[in-house]
């Protein structure tokens, strides 16, 4: 089989485009700049062309570019028009990669919460879901609908801990939500804000007894990924990290990552989604 420029390895929520050559690297770049929006940012007396927002991620070196599946296709699509590679030689070079096993964690809801009746078609569409291997669900409602409820319901079914990257500002609110709903206490929920935290959580013993529940600080994660972009992807153990970005949700035998308020921060949700299995 010939080099045709690049493999892949293919997770549950993205796709990993290796670049092993010149074209390779063009290619995926290119796809990229589908997924990046500009400014014009004064420097100097003079306007330059900034990135604003990607919704894509990439290395220093431009030889590991990450995409959400919701594009593989749409990538697969360009690459087999071109004779040079085709659909066979495409197939060939990707890697689907298996979920990680899932921590035995035990989490139930407190009596007397159940569903109510107006929460079960979409509380049902949502268990379809991931019953059928689906690993993306959004709900979107007005406030008091029972969106923490209907999330944490779907979470409890995937199985697995319980992990959260949101704002520091929405802790406590979900905080008090889950002391509210399941059967838990304080010190099942583990809280991380801060490099020196995340650090140390990286560097524990994950058993099935450790936290069921955590909740990791959005600019804590996103300061995590900047310093692994800045190494250009190098393992970051000299840092003091148990592992790096990419596999931190297989650390925690994490079973869901919940997310709140997205439409704050999309871009950010969607670069950070890119960057972990």
């Amino acid at each position: 089989m010939h080099d045709i420029g690049f493999f892949i390895w293919k997770y549950s929520h993205h796709f990993v485009v290796n670049a092993t050559n010149q074209a390779g690297v063009l290619l995926a770049k290119q796809f990229s700049w589908r997924y990046v929006t500009y400014k014009l940012t004064k420097e100097n007396g003079s306007y330059v062309r900034k990135v604003d927002k990607a919704w894509s991620a990439k290395n220093e070196s431009s030889t590991q570019f990450r995409f959400h599946n919701n594009v593989f296709n749409e990538f697969r699509n360009i690459c087999i028009a071109r004779p040079e590679i085709g659909a066979e030689a495409f197939d060939a070079v990707v890697e689907e990669v298996p979920f990680y096993p899932l921590a035995n964690v035990n989490l139930k809801f407190q009596e007397p919460w159940t569903d109510k009746p107006e929460q079960v078609p979409p509380i049902s569409w949502g268990l379809e879901r991931i019953d059928r291997g689906v690993r993306t669900l959004t709900y979107v409602w007005q406030t008091g609908f029972g969106k923490s409820y209907m999330s944490t319901r779907c979470a409890l079914h995937a199985g697995g801990r319980l992990v959260m990257i949101l704002q520091p500002r929405y802790h406590q609110k979900w905080k008090k939500d889950f002391l509210k709903m399941l059967q838990v206490s304080e010190d099942d929920i583990l809280e991380v804000s801060g490099l020196g935290k995340l650090a140390d959580m990286t560097n524990r013993d994950w058993d099935n007894n450790s936290y069921p529940i955590v909740v990791i600080s959005q600019d804590t994660f996103m300061d995590w990924l900047a310093l692994y972009k800045a190494g250009d992807y190098k393992p970051m153990d000299a840092l003091g990290f148990g592992v790096d970005p990419p596999n931190l949700m297989e650390l925690l035998g994490a079973g869901s990552l919940l997310r709140d308020e997205v439409h704050e921060c999309f871009h950010r949700y969607t670069d950070l989604i890119a960057r972990i299995k």
